[in-house]
C-alpha cells in the first residue's frame, strides 16, 4: 500500500499538475501574473531599431507563459507538431505568426468551455511592449542578468551553448520575476506590426495599426550570445507566413477587447466626473487655484486628455487656452520617477549606434 502511494505521489509531482478536480480548473498552460508598471523601453546603444528609448506604461495586469509553449501543449491543441528539433517538453518551432494565432483562439475556446480562465479573458500573444516588460523584469541593464553577455550560458540557449538545436524549456536559470528562456532557445511571436518607435512616452501601445511584417522578439539557439542577441531590447520581424525553425512563441492570458472596453468606459467616467470639476476651476479668479487644477488634470494622464478631446466648447479663453495647453502636451511627473530619470540619462549618454536591423 505504501508502495502504490508513494507511486501515485511521484506521479503526480512528475506530471502537469492536475492531480484533483480543482486543479482541473486551472489554465492549461503554467502563466505568471504580472502587475501594471512602467518601463524605459528600448535602447540607444543597440541595434538602430531598438532606439530610442521612451517610457512605456502599462495599466492593466495579465498573465504570460511561465515557458514557451511547448511541443506537447501545441500538439494537443493543433492536433499537430511541425517542429525540427523533436521532443514534447521542447518549445514548438517552425510555426508562423498566423499558426501562433491559430492556436491562441483555439486555446482560449477549450479553456473557457472547461471553465479554466476567468469570464471575458483570451489567450493571445503578447504586445511586443508586454514581452519587453516581463524580459527586463524590473531590470534597467542591456540583459536582465546584467550589463553584459557574460552569464548568458547561466541563463540562456544560444549557440554558445545550445549543440546547434533547442532544449526542454525551464533548464536554465530564470529572470528575476520567474519566467524562463526570454533571451534564448526560440525567438518569440509578438502581437505588433512591425515599426519604428514612438519618440515620446505611451501608454498601452499596440504597435502600429497595420504593415507587412510581424514583430518577433528574444535570442535563440542559433546566434552567439556576444551579437546582442540576449539583450532585452532586442527585436527582429519578419512576414506573418514566416515559419522557421528558431521562431516559435508564449501565451499571455488578458482580459479580450469586450472586457477592456468595459473597463474603459467605466475608468472615463469616474475621469469625467473630476475633469469636469477641474476644468470650472481652471477660470478661477485666484492663479494658484487655476494652476493647481490644471496639474491635477494633467496628472490624470491619458484618460483626462480623451475626455477633454470630447469636452464642450468653453467660452472662457483662459479654461480653452489650458486646455489646449494640456492636449499639447504628454503628462510630466515633476518629482521625475526612476524611469523618467532613467530614459533621460540614456538618451543624454547615447553615443553612435550601430546601423545594423535586427535579423
Amino acid at each position: 500500500m505504501m508502495r502504490v502511494g508513494l507511486a501515485l505521489c511521484a506521479a503526480l509531482l512528475s506530471g502537469d499538475g492536475r492531480g484533483t478536480k480543482a486543479d482541473d480548473k486551472r489554465p492549461s498552460v503554467t502563466l505568471v501574473r504580472i502587475e501594471p508598471g512602467t518601463m524605459a523601453m528600448g535602447h540607444d546603444r543597440g541595434r538602430a531599431n531598438e532606439a530610442p528609448i521612451h517610457k512605456v506604461t502599462l495599466r492593466e495586469a495579465f498573465r504570460i507563459g511561465k515557458y514557451e509553449v511547448t511541443q506537447q501543449e501545441y500538439a494537443a491543441v493543433m492536433g499537430k507538431n511541425p517542429s525540427r528539433f523533436r521532443g514534447p517538453r521542447r518549445p514548438v518551432e517552425t510555426v508562423s505568426w498566423e499558426q501562433a494565432v491559430e492556436f491562441c483562439r483555439r486555446l482560449t475556446d477549450s479553456d473557457r468551455k472547461a471553465g479554466r480562465i476567468p469570464e471575458g479573458h483570451e489567450y493571445r500573444l503578447p504586445a511586443e511592449a508586454e514581452w519587453e516588460y516581463c524580459c527586463r523584469a524590473g531590470t534597467t541593464t542591456p540583459h536582465y542578468f546584467g550589463k553584459d553577455a557574460s552569464k548568458a550560458g547561466e541563463h540562456e540557449w544560444t549557440r554558445d551553448n545550445s549543440g546547434g538545436r533547442t532544449h526542454d524549456v525551464g533548464g536554465k536559470k530564470p529572470n528575476p520575476w520567474g519566467l524562463h528562456d526570454m533571451a534564448g532557445n526560440v525567438r518569440e511571436w509578438c502581437l505588433d506590426w512591425y515599426g519604428p518607435y514612438p519618440n515620446r512616452a505611451v501608454t498601452d501601445p499596440t504597435g502600429p495599426e497595420k504593415g507587412t511584417k510581424r514583430v518577433f522578439r528574444s535570442g535563440d539557439w542559433y546566434y552567439r550570445a556576444e551579437t546582442g542577441c540576449t539583450m532585452s531590447s532586442q527585436r527582429g520581424a519578419h512576414l506573418p507566413t514566416y515559419a522557421h525553425y528558431h521562431v516559435g512563441f508564449r501565451v499571455v492570458l488578458a482580459p479580450g477587447k469586450a472586457l477592456l472596453a468595459k473597463r474603459k468606459a467605466d475608468r472615463l467616467k469616474k475621469v469625467r466626473r473630476q475633469v469636469e470639476a477641474l476644468v470650472k476651476q481652471l477660470g478661477d479668479r485666484k492663479y494658484a487655484t487655476r494652476e493647481r487644477a490644471h496639474k491635477r488634470i494633467e496628472a490624470l494622464g491619458a484618460d483626462a486628455r480623451e475626455v477633454l478631446r470630447a469636452f464642450p466648447e468653453q467660452t472662457d479663453p483662459e479654461i480653452r487656452a489650458r486646455i489646449q495647453l494640456i492636449l499639447e502636451s504628454s503628462p510630466v511627473d515633476k518629482k521625475s520617477s526612476p524611469v523618467d530619470k532613467l530614459v533621460a540619462h540614456w538618451a543624454a549618454a547615447a553615443g553612435p549606434r550601430r546601423g545594423r536591423t535586427s535579423r
